[in-house]
């Protein structure tokens, strides 16, 4: 909200990183000088830690998806492999990677391997874009990392048409036909959601977009509207109920992965779960201003708690809480997905379409416009 605050200057991410690391405690030390060649090194291991986590992270969505499903449900879910059935995931996991991967007779077997490889591709790269704290020093500097997002994990349509051409299956060809429909159609007013976070914050760094929300005040308390409807859009971009007719049992057996099995199966899934988590992240990110400052209010009582006095200690400590208050958030939009999937029932596709571009996509362009206007207003006044 630049409009808001008082004198706050446009600046790079760098220089409002610099500038409040003298009064704050709230950003992670940089111990090398730009131009060394320890921040390449740095910025590698960054992407490491990104992707990682977010791929550990999917087999935990699954785990915790079966146990919201089996509490709405009133039954009990995995609760025989390890603790709580804590170790499901990976059971799941080692089952199908040793499975054998069969490609049918008729496809194109170089289009069926690479589409599944293609897919989790697309989704994990955007997570080393991605800021776990507005300090997080990775490749999220660059200025226009959110329009990198949207737009590498708008390539992962390919995949899908990829895999439901190559199958020769009715079945398959069918459910990408569906998938690239219903994609094009929200990714539309998706985007128009995501311009009027552009509009408020000025800028297309995710980093900067956090930053600001932190100065001021998170965005959903100023676009709640505009949030109900990233809302529903995110739910069909992932393909999750009631927007799950590309992969419809009831219809299309499995949709465009019905012919895949083991590693192609399981690269489909993961790339789909990770997807969902990719955009609970970017929801707390664009809404919530991350792990927000105001929760970070009892920790001068901790650090005389624990008697800490050295600096290092202090960004580290205030690094973990704010790590864990971000874990939270994307963890309550996690369960928002579960209880989504859990409670609706699945739409007709010609209810899914008409529900797009004769309902959100008019709301969203109003609302956008109607936003432009009033910061025009402010600015002039």
């Amino acid at each position: 909200m630049w409009f808001w605050s008082d004198g706050f200057k446009r600046e790079t991410y760098f220089d409002a990183y610099l500038s409040s690391f003298e009064n704050k405690f709230y950003s992670f030390p940089i111990f090398f000088e730009y131009n060394s060649i320890y921040i390449y090194a740095f910025l590698l291991l960054n992407i490491i830690v990104s992707i990682v986590p977010g791929l550990v992270s999917v087999a935990f969505m699954t785990l915790l998806e079966r146990k919201v499903m089996a509490a709405v449900q009133r039954r009990r879910g995995p609760n025989i492999v390890g603790f709580f059935g804590l170790l499901q995931p990976f059971a799941d996991a080692l089952k199908l990677l040793t499975k054998e991967f069969n490609i049918p007779a008729r496809s194109f077997d170089t289009i069926i391997i690479a589409a599944p490889m293609l897919s989790l591709l697309f989704t994990t790269s955007c997570f080393a874009l991605v800021p776990f704290a507005y300090s997080y020093l990775s490749y999220s500097v660059n200025s226009v990392s959110t329009l990198y997002i949207m737009a590498i994990s708008s390539l992962n349509i390919y995949s899908i048409i990829m895999a439901g051409w190559a199958s020769k299956s009715a079945y398959a060809f069918l459910g990408s036909l569906r998938a690239s429909a219903q994609f094009i159609s929200y990714e539309v007013s998706l985007t128009l959601n995501i311009m009027a976070i552009f509009l408020v914050s000025g800028s297309f760094n995710l980093s900067e977009i956090m930053y600001i929300q932190e100065e001021t005040i998170p965005n959903i308390f100023i676009l709640f509207p505009i949030f109900l409807l990233y809302l529903v859009g995110i739910v069909s971009e992932t393909n999750r109920t009631p927007f799950d007719l590309a992969e419809a049992e009831s219809e299309l057996v499995a949709g465009y992965g019905v012919e895949f099995s083991a590693v192609g199966f399981t690269f489909f899934f993961l790339a789909e779960y990770s997807s969902i988590v990719l955009y609970c992240v970017l929801t707390i990110i664009f809404f919530g201003g991350g792990s927000l400052d105001y929760f970070l209010l009892p920790l001068d009582g901790l650090i005389n708690v624990l008697n800490l006095s050295n600096i290092h200690e202090l960004i580290l400590l205030n690094a973990i809480i704010k790590y864990f208050i971000f874990g939270i958030e994307v963890l309550i939009m996690l369960i928002f997905f579960c209880y989504v999937r859990a409670t609706y029932a699945r739409y007709r596709f010609d209810q899914l379409m008409k529900l797009n571009w004769k309902n959100l996509l008019l709301i969203s362009l109003v609302l956008d416009i109607f936003l432009a206007i009033i910061l025009y207003i402010i600015q002039i006044y």
